[in-house]
C-alpha cells in the first residue's frame, strides 16, 4: 500500500544573526538619519540574504540531485552534490534584531529528483514511475539563523542570549559594517518510502478488570498513522499530518506501507467502533525504522516498561471522554403502529449506563427510574398509562413497556437525561432522541423546560381510520377587492369522525396571469394553530372561517400590507383548504378541493411581455374626482406610486 503524503509546506523563520549595538531596543545609541560607512544606521537599509544548504537521504546521506527547493518566488535545483542556492532573500527590520516575527515558506518539490550510488549509477529515480520512492513533497519547519557582519555587538543583546537592558553595549561608538548579504545554512534530509509498520490491536490492560482480562484479545478497530513532533527534517509533515487510514481484520492485524525511513516521529492511533464516536481508543507514539526497508514491528511481545525502545502494541480501553450518547430508538418518532397489549419503546446508548439505585427499575421501589419516566396517552383522552421498565444485559437499551389501544396518540419522555451517567460518571446525551419540545402540538406535550428529556411519540391505527376531509366553499369569491373587501368567507359541512377543523392557506405570487400558463411562485401553506386567534388572519368558528388576507400577506413575508397586489405590479392569490381533526388531534389528509381567492374587482394583472412582470389595469368607476380625473375601482389603483394601467 502506498501512503498518500500531504502537500504542506516547510516555514522557515528568518532569525537576524545580526544586531546593532546603537539600536534603542537594546540601550544603545546611534544618531539618527546617519546612513554613512562609518557611522551606519540599519535603517536605511533593506538587507537580503542567501540560504544555501545540501539535500540528502536521511540514512544513505546521497545527495538528492534535481530537487527544486522554493522559497516565496525565489527558487534553486540542487546540483550533483545536492546543493541549493537562493539569492536576495530579504530580511525583516525584526529579524536583524534577533526577534522572529515573519516566516518564509520552503518547499522542496522532489518530483523530478534522483540520487546515485557509489558506482555513479542511477539509484532512486523519481522521473520515472515504479521502483522505491521519496515523497513527492519535502517540508518540516525550522528555524534558519544568519551569520553576522557586525564588529560590534552589545553584550547582552538577544543575539549573545543577554536581555538587551539599557547601558549593556560593549561599544557605543558602533562603527559597524553595514548589514547585507546574510548567509543561512539549512540542510534538508529525505527518507525513502520503504519501511513497513505492522501490529495487532488488543483489549485494554488498565480500566476495569474485564478490560484487563482482554489484554491478550485481538480487536477489530479503525487505524490512522500520523506524524507526531515532526520539526527539523521530516518528509513526512507536520504534527498531526494523516498520513494513512486502515481497518483490521478478524485478528486485529493492520499494516502500514512504504512509511518514510529515517526515525520520523509517528503516532498509531486506533478507536472502536470509528473515530467519529468511539467507544474504545488508544495512541502510542513510534519513530520509523533508522535503517532503509525495515519494518517496525508492534505487539505485546514488545510491551516493556524496562526497554523503551521497544515498540508496545496498541490497547483499546474505554474513551472516559466520551458522554453516553442515544444512537438509537424505537419507534421512530411520528410513527403510526397497530394496537397491542406489549407496546415496546426503547432508548439504545452507545455505551453502557452506570447501574444505581436511581436506575433500578423495580416497580416496587422508590427514588429509582420510574419517577423520570412518564408514559401518556395524549390528546382529549390524555392521562397515564401503567408501564414497566428494562435494561438489556449490558445496560446499554432501556426498554419501556405498555399497552396500546386503536386510534390514539401516546407519548414516552425520559425526563432530565443527564441524571443518566457512564461508568465514569459522564453525563448522558439525547443523541438521536429529540427533545420534548419538538413534538407536535397535537400531543399536548408540555416541555419540561431547562433540562434534556429524550422523547418519542407515535399514533396508532390511524392509517385509513383518520376523519374525512370537509368540502370547503369560498361564499364571497366574487365580490373580493383590494379596495374594499380583503376578507374570504370559508363554509364547509360537517365530516364523519371530526371533532374540530382547521384551515390552511397559501400565498401565490402571480408574475403574468395572461398567458396561456401562469408565471408564478408558490408559498408554504399556514395553518391556523388555534393558540393565538386571528394571528394568521384566519378567524374560525365551527364550520365556517373568515381570512384576512392582508394580515395573511403580512404573516407571509409581505411588507406592503395590500392583499392582492404586491410592489404594485405582481398580483396575489391565495389557495386555502380544510382539514378535520379527531377527538385525539389527529388531522384528515389534505382533501383534493382547493378554493382559490382573489381581487375578483379591483385591479388586475395584464400581460406586459415576458420576461417583464406586467401591469395593472384598473378598471373604472365612472365617475370623476373633485379635480376631474376619472376614478378608478381599488385603492391600489388611486396610489401616485401605481405602475402601469389606467390609475
Amino acid at each position: 500500500m502506498m501512503l498518500k503524503i500531504g502537500t504542506r509546506k516547510l516555514l522557515i523563520g528568518l532569525i537576524g544573526a545580526v544586531s546593532f549595538a546603537v539600536m534603542a531596543a537594546s540601550g544603545c545609541s546611534r544618531n539618527q538619519g546617519d546612513t554613512s560607512i562609518t557611522n551606519p544606521n540599519p535603517d536605511a537599509f533593506h538587507p537580503v540574504g542567501t540560504i544555501q544548504g545540501v539535500v540528502r537521504d536521511r540514512i544513505s546521506q546521497q545527495p538528492i540531485i534535481g530537487a527544486t527547493v522554493s522559497i516565496d518566488l525565489k527558487s534553486a535545483k540542487t546540483d550533483a552534490q545536492g546543493s541549493y542556492v537562493i539569492k536576495d532573500v530579504p530580511a525583516t527590520a525584526d529579524a536583524l534584531s534577533g526577534h522572529i516575527v515573519g516566516s518564509y515558506t520552503i518547499e522542496v518539490d522532489l518530483s523530478k529528483a534522483y540520487t546515485k550510488d557509489e558506482n555513479g549509477d542511477i539509484d532512486i529515480d523519481m522521473r520515472k514511475s515504479g521502483g522505491v520512492r521519496y515523497p513527492t513533497i519535502k517540508y518540516s519547519q525550522v528555524a534558519v539563523p544568519y551569520t553576522s557582519l557586525n564588529d560590534t555587538e552589545c553584550s547582552s543583546s538577544s543575539l549573545n542570549g543577554g536581555g538587551g537592558g539599557a547601558g549593556t553595549c560593549a561599544n557605543s561608538s558602533n562603527h559597524d559594517t553595514p548589514v547585507d548579504h546574510l548567509v543561512a545554512n539549512q540542510d534538508i534530509g529525505v527518507g525513502k518510502l520503504a519501511c513497513n509498520i505492522v501490529g495487532t490491536v488488543y483489549g485494554c490492560d488498565a480500566n476495569t478488570a474485564q478490560e484487563a482480562a482482554d489484554f491478550a484479545t485481538p480487536q477489530v478497530a479503525e487505524v490512522r498513522l500520523n506524524t507526531e513532533d515532526a520539526t527539523g527534517n521530516s518528509a513526512s509533515g507536520s504534527d498531526g499530518n494523516l498520513l494513512g487510514q486502515v481497518t483490521t481484520d478478524a485478528t486485529g492485524a493492520f499494516a502500514f506501507n512504504n512509511v518514510e525511513c529515517g526515525g520520523v516521529g509517528m503516532e498509531i492511533t486506533a478507536a472502536a467502533p470509528n473515530f467519529d464516536d468511539p467507544q474504545r481508543d488508544d495512541n502510542v507514539s513510534i519513530n520509523t525504522p533508522e535503517e532503509d526497508y525495515a519494518t517496525l514491528v508492534m505487539g505485546l511481545e514488545h510491551d516493556s516498561q524496562s526497554d523503551p525502545d521497544k515498540s508496545p502494541a496498541v490497547h483499546l480501553c474505554i474513551n472516559d471522554g466520551q458522554d453516553p450518547k442515544i444512537i438509537a430508538v424505537s419507534p421512530a418518532p411520528g410513527s403510526d403502529l397497530g394496537a397491542t397489549t406489549a407496546q415496546e419503546v426503547s432508548m439504545t446508548f452507545h455505551e453502557p449506563i452506570l447501574q444505581t439505585p436511581a436506575t433500578s427499575t423495580d416497580p416496587a421501589g422508590v427514588n429509582n427510574l420510574f419517577d423520570n419516566i412518564e408514559v401518556n396517552f395524549d390528546g382529549n383522552k390524555a392521562g397515564n398509562q401503567p408501564f414497566t421498565l428494562s435494561w438489556n444485559a449490558t445496560f446499554t437499551t432501556l426498554t419501556v413497556t405498555f399497552d396500546t389501544g386503536a386510534s390514539s396518540l401516546y407519548h414516552v419522555r425520559l425526563i432530565n437525561i443527564g441524571q443518566l451517567t457512564d461508568t465514569k460518571g459522564n453525563p448522558a446525551t439525547l443523541g438521536v432522541c429529540p427533545d420534548d419540545f419538538l413534538a407536535p402540538g397535537a400531543w399536548g406535550i408540555t416541555p419540561n423546560g431547562g433540562s434534556d428529556d429524550c422523547t418519542i411519540w407515535f399514533s396508532t391505527n390511524y392509517a385509513g381510520n383518520e376523519p374525512a376531509a370537509p368540502d370547503l366553499t369560498l361564499v364571497n369569491a366574487s365580490s373580493l377587492d383590494e379596495g374594499t373587501n380583503v376578507t374570504g368567507i370559508f363554509d364547509w359541512t360537517t365530516s364523519a369522525g371530526s371533532k374540530d377543523y382547521r384551515m390552511y392557506c397559501q400565498k401565490i405570487q402571480v408574475w403574468d396571469a395572461g398567458l396561456a400558463t401562469e408565471s408564478s411562485q408558490t408559498h408554504p401553506y399556514v395553518g391556523d394553530d388555534g393558540l393565538s386567534p386571528g394571528q394568521e388572519g384566519i378567524s374560525q368558528t365551527g364550520t365556517a372561517s373568515t381570512v384576512n388576507f392582508d394580515t395573511f400577506e403580512q404573516l407571509d413575508g409581505g411588507t406592503d400590507g395590500i392583499a392582492f397586489v404586491e410592489n404594485n405590479e405582481i398580483a396575489l392569490h391565495y389557495n386555502c383548504y380544510v382539514v378535520g381533526i379527531d377527538s385525539d388531534g389527529v388531522e384528515s389528509t389534505q382533501k383534493s378541493n382547493v378554493e382559490l381567492a382573489q381581487d375578483s374587482v379591483g385591479p388586475i394583472l395584464i400581460p406586459d411581455g415576458p420576461p417583464s412582470a406586467g401591469a395593472l389595469n384598473c378598471p373604472g368607476t365612472g365617475a370623476v374626482n373633485s379635480a376631474g380625473q376619472p376614478t378608478n375601482i381599488g385603492s391600489i389603483c388611486n396610489l401616485s406610486t401605481t405602475a402601469g394601467g389606467d390609475g
